[in-house]
């Protein structure tokens, strides 16, 4: 079922969380993108949901340091956001 398919993406999210706090940011970096890849491999990449987990990986590449990347993220959240919700949401 595509519910239990798309639990996979939570964990790389929990994955890289824990690496984010722990400071380990390369491995934070690769857990987050493999949490996107998953989810837009089983729910889509036009998905409401995908803007959170952009919101979560732009977030780890600021802390990282890399703010042009973080800004793209966080455009394509936004965007992602605007398309679901309207602009005022």
């Amino acid at each position: 079922p595509e519910h239990a398919q798309g639990f996979g993406y939570a964990v790389w999210v929990a994955v890289a969380q824990l690496e984010r706090d722990i400071g380990n940011l390369p491995a934070a970096r690769a857990a987050i993108v493999r949490a996107v890849e998953v989810f837009e491999a089983v729910l889509g990449k036009d998905n409401p949901d995908l803007g959170q987990l952009l919101y979560e990986h732009g977030a780890i590449e600021m802390r990282a340091g890399d703010l042009q990347r973080a800004r793209e993220l966080f455009d394509r959240a936004l965007s992602i956001c605007e398309t679901n919700y309207g602009s005022d949401h």
